[in-house]
């Protein structure tokens, strides 16, 4: 997962943030624009806890606060041997994670008029290509999320930086191959322009695609829906309406997961149903008392997410009482990414660097010494983990795509 806004911020404070993963998937960056080089508050904050049950398997939690702790060295080693090697000159980006290691990569040149810039689904060390973008003439088209359900993979394309409303989703057979079909583009006002609001993340379940959509009309106009698109038929239809933009999850193998405002200016809140029938499925408390979630992230056994004020780092788990308040950051910091890895870790990016925890034992450790990316899948036990350029104006360092299934736990604290 990546950064999710819902809908109670549109793009501006997070703005930058979210541009970065969309648009410099490749090189990792941090939403440092307007904010010093160094930050005043030092390392995030240990946060207390509240104890839990017992956790799935058995397993008791019985830390009541986090600490920071160095990375293994065996994640260092897995760090480095895992970094993608995408060939003389080129660059490569992670813009999916699958369960079984499955990925898709963007693999692009720098400089615009390259003419380089293609997406390829990964199977092993097997790569086949999906769609050449830079061979169609769309040099800086950039993936913003992808989905994937065993046989179709959906995904968001954000077509110019220079105009962040401007997209479209798209759907690709891996089993048979062929052309990727559009299956949404981004809305059009009455000017020409493009209604600023949610981009297009997507979320795949039991055959039918969703993503959040603003409607056409006047320029500045924010109300937002959920579009479902129905693969076996093609239908499309609108599932839920807002005052506010709306970011869609899916959960496990057969829910859809969406955070909304009833109407505008109010903090957004999770809902969930059956993809199929829209039949409304009941949340935990847990997860149903959450008040504007901005980032989330999700596998069976472990939950994830900031709210709508990016200070805190909650995790929860079934069979805890009560979320915990894991990480706390000062206000030159903000947690706007947030991925779950498995079902033990936790990746959040604060503005300045990448960090991991360890649920087990409450400890975390920093994945990258500044700035950086991640990106994680849905009860999988990969992580992808960007880095920025070695130094100003060279070419952004190779990510590194990791099994985190066999490495240690962090250390305790």
């Amino acid at each position: 997962m990546v950064a999710a806004t819902s809908g109670d911020r549109l793009p501006g404070a997070g703005l930058f943030a979210g541009l970065c993963l969309a648009v410099m998937i490749i090189t990792g960056c941090s939403n440092t624009a307007e904010r010093s080089a160094t930050p005043s508050t030092g390392h995030p904050s240990a946060s207390p806890g509240s104890q839990g049950s017992a956790t799935p398997g058995g397993a008791a939690a019985r830390w009541t606060k986090t600490c920071r702790v160095a990375l293994p060295q065996a994640w260092n080693d897995a760090l480095h041997r895992g970094r993608l090697k995408p060939g003389a000159g080129l660059q490569a980006g992670t813009a999916f994670v699958g369960t079984n290691g499955e990925t898709v990569l963007q693999y692009s040149r720098p400089g615009l008029g390259s003419g380089t810039n293609k997406i390829v689904w990964r199977v092993g060390s097997k790569d086949r290509l999906i769609d050449d973008f830079g061979a169609d003439g769309h040099q800086q088209w950039q993936i913003l999320n992808a989905d994937y359900d065993g046989r179709w993979l959906a995904y968001g394309v954000l077509h110019d930086p220079a105009d962040i409303n401007d997209w479209s989703v798209w759907i690709w057979d891996t089993v048979r191959g062929g052309t990727p079909r559009r299956i949404g583009a981004a809305d059009t006002n009455a000017d020409g322009g493009h209604p600023g609001g949610p981009w297009p993340y997507v979320a795949l379940v039991d055959g039918h695609v969703f993503w959040p959509q603003v409607p056409g009309g006047k320029p500045g106009r924010t109300i937002s829906y959920l579009r479902r698109y129905n693969i076996d038929t093609g239908r499309r239809d609108n599932v839920s309406t807002a005052g506010s933009p709306i970011r869609v999850w899916r959960l496990g193998d057969h829910r859809v997961l969406w955070s909304a405002a009833r109407k505008q200016g109010e903090l957004s809140r999770l809902a969930a149903a059956d993809p199929t029938t829209l039949k409304p499925i009941r949340l935990p408390a847990q997860l149903a008392e959450i008040n504007g979630p901005f980032a989330l992230a999700n596998s069976r056994q472990l939950y994830a997410w900031s709210d709508h004020r990016l200070r805190t780092l909650y995790v929860w788990r079934p069979g805890w009482a009560k979320p915990r308040a894991a990480i706390t950051v000062g206000a030159d910091r903000a947690i706007d990414a947030v991925g779950v890895v498995g079902s033990s870790f936790v990746v959040w990016n604060d503005g300045y660097a990448q960090h991991i925890l360890d649920v087990r034992s409450g400890s975390y450790a920093s994945l990258t010494r500044q700035w950086g990316s991640t990106r994680t899948g849905i009860d999988s036990p990969w992580l992808q983990v960007g880095y920025p350029p070695a130094s100003k104006g060279s070419s952004p360092s190779p990510s590194s795509y990791i099994d985190t299934s066999g490495l240690p736990h962090l250390p305790g604290c």
